[in-house]
């Protein structure tokens, strides 16, 4: 609610974040959302709800926590019942994994966009390959979300950086906050911009900002 007054132009509520989360059942969840969609859209603010849940990949371990795909019926009645305007899913996609090593369920993806009348998100965006993201953005998927990947490029920088660069023989202004080509800072923004910029060309989404 804070979110929404304050001007962002989306919000979500997240129980998987929550301690609590566990404990919701679908039914309470969407009693949640539709008190959120009610203040959201007075506002002109857009609801993203979740259907499914997202596998859990741990990096350190190997292991992946294992999610639950969504189901078509189930979603379509969420969506109509809370009145949210777009829906993340889980269609083989994952949490925190990278390298688009995920196999994308195509047919789970044709349901939904079939059977659910809002765009469609993918979370995990890191996990999924670039050829893939060019297709599920034919299919239905509006938005990805990224994080782990851009994160990844500001770490490769960061090694790269220490690697080619003795840093204690120069100096600190240069390496942080002086803004020329020594500048880390600088460098790591530009990784994030060109990751960003071949995600949008993978998605087939140049020039379709609103």
């Amino acid at each position: 609610f804070q979110a929404i007054e304050s001007g962002f132009d989306m919000v979500m509520f997240a129980p998987v974040f929550a301690a609590e989360s566990e404990a919701l059942s679908l039914q309470e969840l969407s009693q949640i959302q539709k008190r959120i969609v009610a203040k959201a859209h007075k506002y002109d603010v857009a609801v993203e709800g979740e259907v499914g849940e997202l596998p859990l990949f741990n990096s350190m371990t190997g292991e992946t926590h294992e999610g639950e795909d969504t189901d078509p019926d189930v979603c379509c009645e969420f969506v109509s019942e809370t009145g949210i305007d777009t829906v993340a899913v889980s269609i083989g996609n994952c949490h925190l994994k990278e390298n688009g090593a995920v196999e994308i369920n195509y047919e789970a993806l044709r349901n939904l966009a079939e059977k659910v009348n809002v765009p469609l998100v993918l979370h995990g965006g890191t996990s999924i390959d670039r050829k893939d993201l060019g297709k599920v953005s034919q299919m239905g998927v509006a938005k990805v979300n990224f994080g782990t990947g851009m994160k990844r490029a500001v770490l490769n920088t960061l090694k790269r950086y220490m690697s080619d660069h003795d840093v204690d023989l120069m100096d600190p202004n240069d390496v942080l906050g002086r803004g020329g080509d020594k500048d880390l800072l600088v460098l790591e923004q530009e990784a994030v911009i060109e990751y960003v910029e071949a995600t949008i060309q993978a998605m087939h989404g140049e020039n379709m900002a609103f």
